[in-house]
């Protein structure tokens, strides 16, 4: 459960990484992507909207209400809108060539929040500060090349909730 809760946390801080006029050209160019992955076979998306995402939000409410790190986790999720999932693993190495020919020029163009390395893998985060408030994230991205997967979390996140996530 507390992978799990990681795991849609680092997915909330990437999705809230978009900004003003680059934030809609990245989220546009993204979502067309993404939509024509889904024609590769292996290839998985899913879509959560507003309404989804508040359900998600109260199931993990109710499951660790007691928890800590569920507090925590549902307090950096509590602007979030949305999330978009594309996992494309299990497509064949020429499908994912592909895919990642894609996607690496719509990221090359997001502004990068963070890059780590977790077990030889490179993990990218990439969103858009406010403008009018530097210390709130917009449409944050994660993006794990290696691993073929890619997490749009769409609505904002504060610095600080983006912070505890990565520690």
């Amino acid at each position: 459960m507390k992978k799990l809760l990681i795991f849609l946390s680092l997915a909330v801080v990437l999705a809230s990484c978009a900004g003003t006029p680059k934030k809609n050209q990245t989220n546009e160019a993204l979502n067309k992507a993404i939509s024509e992955c889904r024609q590769y076979k292996g290839a998985k998306v899913v879509e959560l909207g507003a309404a989804m995402a508040d359900f998600i939000k109260g199931i993990i409410g109710l499951a660790g209400s007691e928890d800590e790190e569920t507090k925590e986790a549902l307090d950096v999720m509590k602007d979030i809108t949305g999330f978009t999932v594309l996992a494309y693993a299990d497509c064949s190495d020429e499908d994912k060539k592909v895919i990642n020919a894609k996607l690496d020029p719509i990221l090359d163009n997001a502004e990068v929040l963070m890059e780590a390395v977790d077990d030889g893998k490179k993990v990218q985060i990439f969103g858009t500060c406010n403008e009018k408030n530097p210390e709130i994230v917009h449409d944050v991205i994660i993006y794990v090349k290696s691993e073929c997967a890619l997490v749009c979390m769409f609505g904002s996140i504060s610095m600080d909730s983006l912070d505890k996530i990565v520690k």
